[in-house]
């Protein structure tokens, strides 16, 4: 079986509406889900919600966009947004949630970005990248095509001598654990308001998480003349 051959590439408007999806499928599994969308699992009002978010991305002048496209059959098939935000101003996460669509529990939307806000306070002094957007198609996940995402922002970052700020849901905090991001806060949303007791649903974390610039082995040396 031969390997999977991907190309990193620029993501231009032509494509939101297949990112949207990406997006959509990519949180589906997430159990918070299963309350921020009181519908759930219908598909039209996530794929809505996700179109918005995705347009809101390339409206902004500060973010860098990339596809990743499976080259043999030309499907992009995970998404990355990289938002340079200077200090003393956000990434507006709350934008989408001012007018919220139809189905959607306005309550856990409020405290998911109460949380979100008081979390940001922490690195808002700092001029710093945010990773606004990482996703991947379910089925093209476990094969590295995020870390190929994930590695052009570090350089990029890291050339501009920037931490990376984000937010991690529970099932990838690891894996930016391994990849140089440090815990510098968390929000805890208690599903069983929602879900109830005795429901198999607990409290599902966000991690918020922080990563400063590297330097590179060469800018490490330092190079003495002798006379």
């Amino acid at each position: 079986m031969s390997a999977l051959a991907i190309s990193l590439l620029p993501a231009v408007t032509v494509d939101v509406p297949a990112i949207a999806e990406i997006n959509r499928a990519a949180y589906f599994p997430e159990a918070i889900g299963r309350f921020v969308f009181t519908d759930w699992p219908e598909p039209t009002t996530q794929y809505q919600f996700f179109l918005s978010r995705v347009e809101n991305r390339f409206k902004n002048p500060d973010s860098d966009l990339i596809k990743a496209v499976n080259t043999s059959s030309g499907e992009i098939v995970a998404f990355g947004a990289l938002t340079y935000t200077p200090a003393g101003k956000s990434e507006n996460k709350d934008e989408r949630f001012a007018k919220p669509p139809p189905h959607m529990n306005i309550e856990i939307i409020k405290e998911i970005a109460a949380g979100a806000r008081k979390q940001e306070e922490k690195v808002k002094g700092l001029t710093r990248y945010e990773l606004s957007s990482m996703m991947v198609l379910p089925q093209y996940q476990g094969k590295g095509i995020g870390n190929q995402i994930l590695d052009s922002f570090l350089a990029k970052a890291d050339k501009a001598g920037l931490p990376i700020y984000l937010t991690a849901f529970p099932g990838v905090h690891d894996l930016y654990l391994k990849r140089g991001f440090r815990d510098v806060g968390h929000t805890d949303t208690d599903l069983r308001k929602w879900a109830g007791q005795y429901t198999g649903f607990g409290v599902y974390r966000n991690y918020f998480m922080l990563r400063s610039a590297q330097k590179s082995i060469n800018e490490n040396i330092t190079f003495h003349t002798f006379e």
